[in-house]
């Protein structure tokens, strides 16, 4: 038995992480593969964690087209022990997995870079606007909790402006397992040419990191 928060449940272990890249993602969610560099598209891949099959929370699966510290891994929704279901707060099109900061994992992160260079025209006229997207949540009472962050970098790779979504609180999930968006918009710094994308779960408490993170997005469109 191990102890999860608060709660005692069954451990299944499993050998190693199980990969496979999904031929049909969700909509927004990003994929196995690369996405198109695009206007209107979510430049993140992978980012519903639908690249992967989805774990048991214990399982110690790394998200595909993601780097990652410490133990950030794919579960999959109605996970036995209290883990989000299908029928509680999330997306409203989802997959089958979210990801979560893991267990015996204090802070966990993920990220991913990728370039902004064939925008550049337009970043630099001042007239492309970003939007970061995601679900965030946790488990009933507990404070853990994930945020996620974009950090704009020039061509040197120093950052030159960042934009943070989340944590939702419990507080903010009025003390219920779930997750719910949290959106923030701006205009693309001049300059920029690259955004790496960080997600963090932070623990609070118990022995296992219940920041749940879904559906990550970073979007460029012209205006």
């Amino acid at each position: 038995m191990r102890v999860r928060g608060s709660r005692l449940i069954g451990f299944v272990a499993a050998a190693g992480a199980v990969l496979f890249l999904s031929g049909g993602a969700v909509a927004g969610d990003g994929s196995g593969d690369a996405p198109e560099a695009v206007f209107g598209a979510n430049l993140l891949r992978n980012g519903g964690a639908e690249a992967n099959v989805g774990g048991d929370g214990y399982a110690d699966i790394p998200p595909i087209g993601w780097s990652r510290t410490g133990r950030t891994t794919v579960v999959k929704y109605g996970a036995a022990g209290g883990f989000p279901r299908l029928a509680d707060p999330g997306p409203p099109v989802r997959g089958r997995n979210f990801l979560s900061g893991g267990q015996n994992a204090p802070l966990s992160e993920i990220d991913q870079t990728v370039s902004l260079a064939w925008a550049a025209a337009t970043i630099d006229a001042g007239k492309a606007r970003y939007t970061l997207s995601g679900y965030l949540g946790g488990y009933l009472s507990q404070t853990d909790h994930a945020k996620v962050e974009v950090k704009f970098m020039n061509a040197a790779r120093r950052v030159i402006a960042k934009r943070q979504i989340g944590p939702v609180t419990s507080t903010a999930r009025a003390n219920t397992t779930g997750l719910y968006r949290r959106t923030a918009t701006g205009v693309v710094p001049k300059g920029a040419r690259w955004a790496k994308v960080e997600v963090t779960s932070t623990r609070f408490s118990g022995s296992y990191n219940d920041g749940y993170a879904d559906n990550i997005s970073l979007v460029l469109r012209k205006f």
